[in-house]
């Protein structure tokens, strides 16, 4: 007998798949306050000043995701690899994957994971003895995971009442989801984490898709429903236990290469565009200060958790962040901040001093990547 926790009760219009199915279970987690949120949140930060189209949110993602998890797990049922069981926690999982995403996205979350890493700092650049001395580019190139966002969303899907209560009423343990996105469920079942926290997932699928359509480039564009079809579970005799694996048909092969090339174009044009990358890196200084200085929303990673059933959570994004950064503006005696706010308000980038398409460590025990060298190297000329 069917279970009726997986009847498509709701169409959902979307430019990209035309119409995203949703059972009772899903339109409820939808409807609560914390997943509405997430309509606040651009998935590309501000990729919007290079492609301005890139305005999509992270809500309309996080269907995106569901869409495609639906698409894979209905073609391992088929197949007999799952049961409805799992397609159900699949796709709760699936749309709660990004419910902890930060303000600008994973720029947040690197600014959170800095402040946590740097409780005792004072200020973007500190002063230290000469050989320690921390300079304004390192901050503005954090990427920090102490704050990641999967972890948070993890804690939410336990702690919120709204996402909680909806759940457990429907036979699903918080945890367990929880578990499924953040990846800590491979170890129980590794097809479970290779359908979303993987190289080629659901959530990777989508993003390439919905940026390629978003910001008008073509780089990401991936024959989606061929490769769902090449889908398959197979016994990995390398693994002890739970040595079930997600692989696909070796007829496919050349699919998974464009994908996969199709990703790092996608990454190199737009993720990493000089002028986004620019503009990125003055944001998230600017979010530093505003965020060290008390005069934001939330200064720790704790207050965020201490905050989650809250309205003032439900404030947590991005035109919240940017009239913080307003306000911060107007009051503060921070000449570094003003001119680097100034600068984003006028939207004058920083220029290009350096550029390495190829970064490699020299030894393994060398600190700093052949980009920080270089920029320590020239660090006298730069600041005349």
């Amino acid at each position: 007998m069917a279970d009726n926790r997986l009847r498509i009760v709701k169409y959902i219009n979307d430019p990209v798949y035309g119409g995203i199915g949703v059972t009772k279970i899903e339109l409820a987690l939808i409807d609560t306050p914390v997943f509405q949120r997430l309509r606040g949140l651009r998935q590309l930060a501000r990729v919007n000043f290079v492609f301005p189209g890139a305005e999509h949110s992270r809500y309309v993602h996080s269907l995106g995701v569901l869409y495609i998890m639906g698409l894979m797990t209905e073609h391992l049922q088929k197949q007999g690899v799952l049961n409805e069981d799992d397609v159900l926690k699949l796709r709760v999982a699936a749309l709660l994957h990004d419910i902890g995403h930060y303000p600008l996205s994973h720029l947040g979350e690197s600014v959170y994971g800095y402040c946590l890493d740097n409780q005792n700092a004072t200020n973007i650049v500190e002063v230290r003895p000469s050989v320690n001395e921390k300079f304004l580019y390192e901050m503005a190139s954090s990427h920090s995971r102490s704050a990641n966002h999967e972890h948070l969303g993890k804690y939410i899907v336990i702690h919120n009442r709204d996402i909680s209560k909806v759940l457990w009423e429907n036979g699903l343990d918080p945890l367990e989801i929880g578990e499924i996105f953040t990846g800590e469920y491979g170890s129980r079942n590794m097809v479970y984490t290779q359908l979303l926290h993987s190289s080629l997932d659901a959530d990777r699928l989508d993003y390439l898709l919905r940026d390629s359509y978003q910001t008008g480039v073509k780089y990401g564009l991936v024959d989606l429903q061929y490769l769902v079809r090449l889908l398959m579970v197979v016994e990995d005799p390398a693994l002890a236990e739970n040595n079930k694996v997600l692989v696909c048909n070796k007829k496919g092969q050349h699919v998974v290469e464009h994908f996969l090339m199709s990703r790092y174009f996608h990454y190199s044009q737009v993720i990493f565009h000089k002028t986004n990358a620019a503009f990125e890196g003055m944001i998230r200084c600017m979010y530093i200060k505003l965020v060290q200085s008390g005069s934001f929303l939330f200064d720790s990673l704790e207050d965020i958790h201490n905050s989650i059933n809250d309205d003032c959570f439900l404030q947590f994004h991005d035109a919240f962040l940017e009239t913080a950064l307003k306000g911060y503006y107007d009051q503060t005696t921070d000449e570094e901040y003003k001119r680097l706010y100034e600068m984003y308000r006028d939207r004058i980038r920083p220029k290009v001093v350096f550029e390495a398409k190829d970064l490699y460590e020299i030894s393994p025990k060398q600190e700093f990547s052949v980009l920080k060298w270089e920029l320590k190297r020239i660090q006298i000329r730069l600041r005349k």
